[in-house]
């Protein structure tokens, strides 16, 4: 029982995780094209493919990051704090702003991406 806890509790996270980086991704990408013609449902197929793929890439390595960050460090420091979740949201709040700060660097600034 406490595995499927733990499993569940991972699994929230790197739901969120994924949810913060297709948001990133969106606002990175601008709003969505406007369809005018067929060939603008084309450049609607690879806007939402771009979104889908590299927001799950980013939301992967956020997700990465935050487990083997709580595994190894979190959850012998938290485990009777009272605020542990809250703890642990800024934690990937914080994971997630570092890794946005790295692609934007990497794609925009030193074009490597």
């Amino acid at each position: 029982m406490h595995t499927l806890k733990r499993f569940l509790n991972y699994l929230a996270w790197t739901i969120l995780a994924f949810i913060l980086a297709y948001s990133y991704m969106l606002v990175l990408f601008g709003g969505k094209p406007e369809i005018d013609s067929e060939f603008q449902v084309f450049i609607d197929a690879f806007y939402l493919f771009g979104i889908i793929h590299i927001g799950s890439i980013i939301g992967s390595i956020i997700a990465f990051l935050f487990i083997l960050m709580d595994i190894c460090y979190l959850r012998k420091k938290l485990k009777t704090h009272r605020n542990a979740t809250i703890i642990r949201l800024a934690i990937i709040l914080a994971i997630t702003f570092i890794v946005f700060i790295l692609h934007y660097t990497m794609e925009k600034v030193l074009d490597i991406i």
